[in-house]
C-alpha cells in the first residue's frame, strides 16, 4: 500500500476502526518522505476492508493528500461504498493452446520446449509467490495487478532467443546488458482483451523450469 520500506522514511499519523458497507475496516494516514515535488501529495489516506466474498481479498482505498480542503468530501464518499456479489469467473478461453504458444515464439528464437496451462491469476500468483518465498534470495512475493480471477495461460519455454534487456532504461545513465535466458515463463490473457500481459520470468539454466509441471491446468 504506502511504498517506504523503512520505519523512519514512514509515519503513520492517525490510525482508527472505522465500517465501510457494513464490513470492520481500519483507516491509516501516513505520511513519507518523498522528494519534490511528491512530497505535496503526503500525507496519504488509507481505507483496508475486507470483501465480503473472499476471505483471501482487501480493498485498498487511498486519497490524498490529507490537508486537501476536500478531505471530508472523500470520506463521504468512502462511506458510501457497497460490495456486490461479483459474477463467477468465465472458464472457457477465446485463444487457444496453439495460439497462444505461437504468440510467444516469435522470429529469433529457438524454441527447443513448450508448454501452456490454463488457470486463474490467483492460481498461478499463490504458486509464484510459493517458489519465490522459498528461494534464498531476492523478492518474497510478486503481485502481477490483474484481478486474480482473470483467466490466463501461463507459457513455459526452453531455448534460446528471449533473453530481456537488465539494466535501467536509456537516458539513465545505466549500462543496458543482456544476460542469456535457457527458459522463460510467460503470463497472458487466455480471454479478450490480448493487450496486456502479466509477469515472466526466466533464467541462465538450461533445463525445463520443473515447478510449472506442478501447476494446475484448467485446460486439461
Amino acid at each position: 500500500m504506502w511504498t517506504a520500506t523503512c520505519t523512519a522514511c514512514r509515519r503513520i499519523l492517525e490510525r482508527r476502526e472505522v465500517t465501510i458497507a457494513g464490513q470492520p475496516a481500519k483507516f491509516f494516514s501516513v505520511s513519507q518522505n518523498q522528494p519534490s515535488p511528491l512530497d505535496q501529495l503526503e500525507p496519504h489516506l488509507y481505507w483496508l476492508v475486507r470483501s465480503p466474498f473472499f476471505a483471501d481479498r482487501v480493498l485498498v482505498i487511498t486519497g490524498g493528500p490529507a490537508a486537501l480542503p476536500g478531505r471530508g468530501q472523500l470520506e463521504r464518499i468512502v462511506a458510501t461504498i457497497q460490495f456486490f456479489r461479483p459474477a463467477p469467473p468465465i472458464l472457457v478461453p477465446t485463444r487457444t493452446k496453439a495460439e497462444v504458444i505461437a504468440s510467444v515464439s516469435g522470429a529469433g528464437r529457438t524454441i527447443t520446449r513448450s508448454e501452456a496451462k490454463l488457470m486463474l491469476n490467483r492460481e498461478f500468483e499463490r504458486a509464484y509467490n510459493a517458489v519465490l518465498g522459498a528461494a534464498a534470495s531476492g523478492p518474497t512475493a510478486a503481485y502481477s495487478g490483474t484481478d486474480p480471477d482473470t483467466l490466463v495461460w501461463v507459457v513455459a519455454l526452453t531455448g534460446s532467443g528471449f533473453t530481456p534487456m537488465k539494466g535501467g532504461p536509456p537516458g539513465f545513465g545505466a549500462t543496458r546488458t543482456q544476460t542469456p535466458w535457457a527458459w522463460s515463463i510467460a503470463v497472458l490473457p487466455a480471454r479478450e482483451p490480448y493487450n496486456w500481459g502479466g509477469p515472466s520470468m526466466g533464467g541462465p539454466e538450461a533445463s525445463w523450469p520443473a515447478w510449472f509441471d506442478q501447476l494446475v491446468d484448467r485446460g486439461t
